[in-house]
């Protein structure tokens, strides 16, 4: 009766026994399967590696995307691979952009060798009272060195000057050859009406050459009748040596007289003439004032003024 009563657990034991070595051989090849799935595994990984670094790409598995070791690690590629860029193209770009900075500092140089240039032609000096300008010595009949012989600035010269003359004081028998002409003596000034202007050749010829439309126009009576041609007479003295016009108003005409001085020539028995433009009414005889001023010319340098000279602007 006991041996029957063994006899059930022995053969339950040997049933988990049988159970169990055949649960180990199934083990067995699940494990080779996990193995084969492994190997595969690998052989894509491997391919992906090998992808990667034909494209020049770092590889990274799904596990180094979120772990803070792989994070940093990746930030170490990002990091070399930037190191590799300033090394790279970068570097020799931005070597490239600070070579071209000597030229542009050499472009700014000539532009400071010009402006040095520029400041050097610049720094001579204007003309001053009591010299005289290349363009006066190239013309000395024009307006400008009649100014300058006197030590004056041509800028004390009256605007609408046109021209000045110098004649020799006559009688008035010996008076230029139309007898129209005698009107024109006297210190006041005289306008050029169409009645009268074929007299302006006599008082001053290169003039009439140099303004011959505003002659014609005067001629033909088509004028502006707003601005009139006049000339007036200044009658030298031992004082002066010369004259100049340095202003004109409606009622009062302003003459300097340059004082001779210490100069031997004065302008006794000369006849200074001047002509000149006015716009608007003038008196026929104005208030002239006389000026004295000093020569300003260097010592042994006194204008002498051929007789029957004529100076235009």
């Amino acid at each position: 009766m006991k041996m029957i009563n063994l006899s059930k657990p022995l053969a339950l034991v040997a049933f988990i026994a049988v159970c169990f070595c055949a649960g180990c051989s199934d083990s067995h090849e699940l494990t080779g399967t996990a193995e084969e799935t492994n190997e595969f595994a690998f052989a894509v990984s491997s391919s992906s590696e090998e992808e990667s670094s034909s494209s020049g790409m770092l590889p990274y598995s799904s596990s180094e995307k979120f772990s803070p070791e792989s994070s940093s690690g990746k930030g170490d590629a990002v990091s070399s691979s930037s190191r590799h860029d300033n090394s790279g193209v970068g570097s020799s770009a931005v070597e490239s952009s600070s070579s071209v900075e000597p030229e542009v500092s050499s472009s700014s140089q000539e532009q400071e060798s010009s402006s040095s240039e520029d400041g050097s032609s610049s720094s001579v000096a204007a003309p001053q009272g009591g010299t005289q300008s290349s363009s006066s010595h190239e013309n000395p009949n024009s307006l400008e060195h009649y100014v300058e012989e006197l030590g004056l600035n041509v800028n004390q010269l009256y605007e609408n000057v046109l021209a000045a003359g110098l004649t020799e004081e006559k009688d008035s028998d010996t008076a230029p050859g139309q007898a129209m002409a005698t009107e024109f003596d006297g210190p006041w000034p005289h306008q050029f009406v169409k009645e009268n202007i074929g007299a302006l050749p006599y008082f001053f010829p290169e003039a009439a050459d140099e303004y011959a439309g505003l002659v014609d126009s005067i001629e033909s009576g088509l004028a502006d009748g707003g601005c009139g041609l006049y000339m007036m007479n200044v009658y030298g003295n031992e004082k002066a040596i010369a004259y100049v016009v340095a202003d004109i108003t409606a009622d009062k005409i302003v003459v300097m007289d340059v004082a001779a001085g210490s100069c031997p020539n004065s302008a006794v028995n000369k006849i200074f003439h001047f002509l000149f433009r006015y716009c608007g009414e003038i008196e026929s005889r104005p208030e002239i004032e006389h000026v004295e001023v000093n020569l300003n010319v260097s010592e042994g340098s006194c204008p002498d003024f051929d007789m029957d000279s004529e100076w235009v602007k």
